[in-house]
């Protein structure tokens, strides 16, 4: 059974998009579909109160995160660790939820 994720599993909002990175690498997923500018600014504020913003600075541009923004549609949630896990579906696909991943 699939377990319905809600903003709030991606952590608090940061301008209006609940985001988390990825632990695993230089990457970060936000809860639904956000224009890509906003979504670096949420990428940026989360640095910020991660300490790693000149870490962030050093490694990218604005435009290589604006690149990396992918809408995706997940379904097949399940726990994982301290999260989840998901697999990506098509979009329309019933009861997919709506991600953006930033990959850099």
């Amino acid at each position: 059974m699939s377990i319905t994720l809600t903003a709030e599993d991606f952590g608090q909002a940061r301008y209006g998009i609940h985001i988390s990175d990825r632990e695993d690498d230089w990457g970060w997923y936000a809860f639904g579909h956000h224009e890509p500018r906003r979504v670096v600014a949420a990428i940026n504020h989360l640095s910020r109160e991660n300490g790693i913003e000149e870490d962030l600075r050093d490694a990218f541009t604005a435009k290589d995160l604006i690149e990396g923004v992918e809408h995706k549609w997940a379904t097949n949630i399940r726990p994982e660790g301290d999260g989840y896990c998901w697999d990506w579906a098509e979009p329309g696909t019933p009861w997919a939820v709506a991600i953006t991943e930033v990959s850099s």
